[in-house]
């Protein structure tokens, strides 16, 4: 979906900086694959996915925004 497709449709705000927003869902990410190193449950994990999910991107998901399950490692 292109940025200004997402805008139109209400998925994101006007004023959206696509640059900005990359950066912010990599940091988010990076910190979730940092925690998950230091033995965090996969629940706790997917509850800050769901958390950021909600925060950055609240039009996109409608009020049934949750967690793909965690997938499991192998």
């Amino acid at each position: 979906m292109q940025r200004w497709q997402a805008v139109a449709e209400g998925g994101l705000p006007p004023d959206t900086d696509p640059a900005a927003l990359g950066r912010l869902i990599f940091a988010v990410l990076q910190g979730v694959e940092f925690l998950s190193k230091t033995g965090m449950a996969p629940a706790e994990l997917a509850e800050i996915g769901t958390a950021a999910a909600q925060r950055v991107l609240p039009n996109a998901f409608g009020d049934g925004c949750r967690a793909a399950p965690p997938r499991q490692a192998g």
